[in-house]
């Protein structure tokens, strides 16, 4: 490779030994070791504004706090199976919050 070997690098050449090309797409070689709101950061230090935020962080950013404390309750908790083979209470939750939001004078589900 004609580019600095860094911590990045190193990463995304053992990914290429060891992951599917076809599972991958990348826009940039960047290997990212923490975000934080709109920031990412790669294994080198380097950091970069987040304006693809992936679907994980599109509304709150990396890291949000709040985020954060309900994903370390609910893990504490039970790491949950797929929704199509158990019931959930904060689905169930999850699902009431946003029939309560959801305009339109029509049954919702």
């Amino acid at each position: 490779m004609s580019y600095k070997l860094t911590k990045t690098t190193e990463i995304i050449e053992r990914d290429e030994v060891v992951y599917s090309e076809f599972a991958r797409m990348p826009y940039y070689p960047l290997a990212v070791a923490r975000g934080r709101g709109a920031i990412l950061e790669d294994f080198d230090g380097n950091e970069f504004i987040d304006l693809l935020s992936s679907a994980s962080a599109l509304n709150t950013g990396h890291a949000h706090p709040r985020i954060v404390k309900a994903i370390t309750e609910q893990a504490e908790k039970y790491i949950t199976y797929t929704a199509a083979y158990v019931y959930s209470e904060p689905l169930v939750k999850y699902a009431e919050a946003l029939i309560e939001v959801t305009p339109g004078d029509y049954e919702k589900k």
